[in-house]
């Protein structure tokens, strides 16, 4: 009777730290689907692993295996436990492992919960801003025709809603540019590149404070306007249209 009173005790703690486990193995899959800009890094045609996610995949990784290491420690207590047939010596042997288990496995959830807040934290500093409704995107007139496909990709996507007014506008060509025709003095060149509400087109007013930077093989370049487009009390759209008197780096 002792006995199975002992096995109902055991299956109890075993079914609260099951549960504990599953709310660990959802935490883990939150974190895994939480968008930290890899679309970003794919656009600017650098390194298609964001570091952050590379950081999150180890922790989780480490976290992981310990936290098999723990379950692994419990069922071997519930084993001795259920297998000790009274005898006192196996049953304290299984509490004291069943006792350092319990104790690893929340060490190991406190350590994953500060983690993620923590990669939360970084994450949140470097992407987040306040939003505007779709810029800096491609509605109205969009991205110009330049040539015959020379664009590769940019970011914002076309149309592409709630994008935080601290965005970089990213621009990828297929081929080298001229990057006279695009930069000037670190500013992006007004004349052949426009920024501007969707709503007043590409002939009202536009955008000119604006930092430009370009890749070593100049066809990747990254333009930040000094001042956050759009509003904080609205939702804006804003448009960027390139100018055909843009070149390639051949003079075509």
């Amino acid at each position: 009777m002792l006995s199975a009173t002992k096995n109902k005790k055991f299956i109890k703690i075993a079914a609260c730290l099951f549960m504990l486990s599953a709310v660990f193995l959802l935490a883990n899959y939150t974190l895994a689907a939480v968008d930290v800009g890899l679309e970003y890094a794919a656009q600017t045609g650098l390194g298609g692993e964001d570091i952050r996610i590379i950081i999150a995949r180890i922790i989780r990784i480490i976290i992981g295996f310990l936290g098999i290491i723990a379950v692994g420690l419990i069922i071997y207590a519930g084993w001795l436990w259920m297998s000790s047939e009274g005898n006192e010596e196996k049953i304290t042997k299984a509490k004291q492992v069943l006792k350092n288990a319990i104790i690893g496995l929340i060490i190991i959830l406190s350590a994953f919960a500060i983690a993620t807040f923590v990669l939360n934290k970084l994450i949140g500093a470097t992407s987040s801003g306040p939003e505007t409704g779709g810029g800096p995107g491609n509605g109205g007139g969009g991205i110009a025709a330049l040539g015959s496909g020379i664009i590769e990709s940019h970011y914002p996507g076309r149309n592409q809603k709630d994008v935080p007014r601290n965005t970089k506008i990213v621009i990828t060509f297929k081929e080298p540019m001229d990057t006279s025709t695009l930069i000037i003095n670190n500013l992006i060149n007004s004349n052949n590149i426009k920024i501007y509400k969707s709503v007043d087109g590409v002939t009202g007013p536009t955008v000119s404070d604006v930092q430009a930077s370009k890749s070593a093989d100049n066809k990747i370049f990254v333009f930040k306007p000094k001042q956050y487009l759009g509003s904080s009390a609205e939702k804006i759209w804003y448009s960027v249209a390139l100018s055909k008197n843009i070149k390639k780096a051949n003079g075509d």
